[in-house]
């Protein structure tokens, strides 16, 4: 029965896989094709892949350069520390008789005038603030012209008593006032190496120690000129050399009073010169030498037997300018006793180049030689 069922069962199977007229039973394998699809070859192209470089660098930030600030005497245009900038400029009287030279301390003024005092004979008064010298002198007495110009710059006017007419327009003023006829000796003191009346001397902190002691106030506002920013020509005369003779080297003194200026192309600056010879200070044998030169024309008489002047540095009046070499007119102005004398050029008020200053107060009888 199972022969039977089996025979049946593969009789079936024929039947449905092999009834078409083309099929063929064979015992032979059968092969099978079986569509596939190749593979697609693709080029792959290795790219060396390069490391980014490890940048260990610090990036500093840009430097900001923060410019200190810088700070300009008033009375020289030079540059300063900031704690000399407001302190009170001292004007003393120097001797300028020629037994009392050379002087002390002219080379580190900032400003000097000479001016007749009696007779032919001048005197000097050096303004101080930017440098305060250790040693002063000889000084000297006072004279009304002189405290007019020390009130331009609210200076501590020192000297050695003074004219009458000196001494009373210093309280008529309410000038800051350092007279060595009333201090003690550790404020003013005699030098061994010259004779009296030529040999008193002082020195800055001396100064500034009597003038705390009256209860002064060393600082305040001051003014002069203005100066350029730059060195500059003014485009003027020809002012090489410059020459006042107040008075001719006769009688006992053979030294005579001539005051010079000599310009030096290759330092920008005159030295001056006094009877012909370079001026020195005392106190370190340094030529004198200075940026600018104001001559003040100023009308002049004499007032006493002694042969003390009035000169008239109130109003107006003429001048000359000099400066690299060169020099223009100016005029001049100071409206009242206390007010700054103003120079002019064409209407307009004149600035000075960088560096000290001389100015010679002369009479208009005076002949001003000009090299």
């Amino acid at each position: 029965m199972e022969k039977i069922m089996l025979l049946i069962t593969i009789l079936l199977l024929v039947l449905i896989t092999g009834c078409s007229s083309s099929s063929v039973i064979s015992d032979e394998p059968v092969e099978v094709e079986v569509e596939t699809e190749e593979p697609v070859k693709v080029n792959v192209v290795e790219v060396e892949k390069k490391e980014e470089p490890i940048i260990n660098e610090v990036i500093e930030e840009p430097e900001v350069k923060i410019e200190e600030e810088k700070f300009y005497s008033k009375l020289s245009g030079e540059e300063i520390k900031e704690a000399n900038m407001n302190n009170r400029a001292f004007a003393v009287m120097l001797d300028n008789f020629y037994t009392a030279r050379p002087q002390a301390g002219l080379s580190q003024a900032d400003i000097v005038y000479e001016i007749l005092a009696e007779g032919p004979i001048t005197r000097y008064m050096a303004v101080f603030q930017s440098e305060y010298p250790d040693n002063i002198g000889p000084v000297r007495s006072a004279r009304p012209y002189f405290v007019k110009k020390s009130l331009e710059f609210n200076a501590f006017y020192t000297h050695v008593g003074g004219s009458p007419q000196g001494l009373a327009d210093i309280k008529r003023l309410n000038s800051y006032d350092i007279d060595a006829m009333s201090c003690g000796s550790n404020i003013f003191w005699r030098v061994d190496h010259k004779k009296i009346p030529h040999n008193m001397y002082t020195s800055s902190d001396a100064i500034l120690k009597e003038a705390n002691r009256k209860k002064y106030k060393t600082n305040g506002e001051i003014e002069f000129l203005n100066f350029y920013k730059e060195d500059t020509k003014i485009n003027g005369e020809n002012g090489s050399i410059i020459k006042i003779c107040y008075k001719d080297p006769i009688g006992k003194d053979l030294e005579g009073y001539t005051s010079e200026y000599r310009y030096d192309i290759e330092s920008g600056l005159y030295y001056r010169y006094t009877n012909s010879k370079r001026y020195i200070d005392e106190n370190n044998d340094e030529e004198i030498t200075v940026k600018n030169i104001l001559v003040q024309f100023a009308k002049t008489r004499v007032i006493d037997d002694k042969l003390r002047r009035d000169i008239s540095i109130v109003g107006t009046g003429n001048g000359l300018y000099f400066t690299n070499g060169e020099y223009i007119e100016v005029t001049w102005e100071k409206k009242t006793e206390s007010s700054r004398t103003i120079f002019y050029s064409n209407g307009e008020e004149i600035k000075l180049n960088v560096g000290k200053t001389w100015i010679q107060v002369v009479p208009y009888s005076l002949e001003v030689k000009i090299n």
